[in-house]
């Protein structure tokens, strides 16, 4: 009998290193194998925090032991770690992160100085310079109340024409000002969910993103705050700069 050798939480380093060993070799082939599939609640960790693998819903997706291998859901780590996952069916190829286009013959346009298209609240929309670093933060006040918390969300839609390939950013977390704040960011492409993030408590470590956007003529982002309603109102401290928002988004277009 094989014995089977995996790790309950996988540590996955900055070279997504699968820290896994597995005495059956595998081989590529098409058709279909049918075999039992075993959950252990698996955990992982990415640098160091533990981390929940989702879909694009939201959706738990755990990690699973088939032919004595751990398996992880590639789409949920890719995002995870900040890198799009794409199926060409044509050639039954995956590709993480880029497609192979190069660098020499695509630039990045920054996000910041884009004008948006469509806005939900004009007055919680600010950005802001600091440095090299440049910031994006879209906030509202204005929401609904239910069992003490209140949930307020705004969202920006920007053209991109169907130009960019790629959209990258940094997702960070709300600040806390004692209102146990929960951050949720959403990205949509010409109405199509392709993005959600994780909770964000002010605690979260803010999360690189990188989306491929090819194909899309408008992406909008959404953000949603949900906080304790013993506060007239949650400061999202973009006056102070508490709340960076997002940082460094830039779209990657052809040159």
């Amino acid at each position: 009998m094989k014995k089977l050798q995996a790790i309950a939480y996988m540590t996955i380093g900055a070279v997504a290193a699968f820290a896994v060993t597995s005495t059956t070799q595998v081989i590529a082939k098409s058709g279909t194998v049918s075999t039992q599939l075993t959950y252990r609640n698996i955990g992982v960790v990415i640098d160091g925090v533990p981390t929940t693998l989702t879909d694009l819903e939201g959706r738990t997706q755990e990690p699973f032991i088939a032919f004595d291998t751990v398996y992880v859901p590639l789409s949920a780590m890719a995002r995870a770690l900040g890198k799009t996952s794409q199926w060409e069916q044509s050639t039954a190829t995956i590709y993480i992160g880029s497609s192979g286009q190069t660098a020499s013959n695509t630039k990045e346009v920054p996000l910041y100085n884009m004008p948006y298209l469509e806005i939900g609240d004009g007055s919680g929309y600010d950005v802001m310079q600091a440095g090299t670093d440049n910031y994006i933060r879209i906030s509202s006040d204005t929401g609904s109340v239910s069992n003490g918390r209140k949930t307020c969300s705004n969202y920006a839609v920007y053209p991109i024409d169907m130009m960019a390939t790629k959209f990258t950013a940094i997702l960070n977390p709300p600040y806390d000002n004692k209102a146990n704040p929960e951050l949720v960011y959403k990205i949509y492409g010409d109405g199509q969910l392709l993005f959600t993030s994780p909770i964000f408590t002010p605690i979260t470590a803010p999360q690189p993103i990188s989306l491929n956007v090819s194909g899309f003529s408008k992406l909008k982002i959404e953000t949603t705050l949900t906080y304790t309603n013993t506060y007239v109102s949650y400061s999202w401290g973009v006056g102070n700069g508490q709340w960076k928002g997002i940082q460094n988004a830039v779209f990657v277009v052809p040159n």
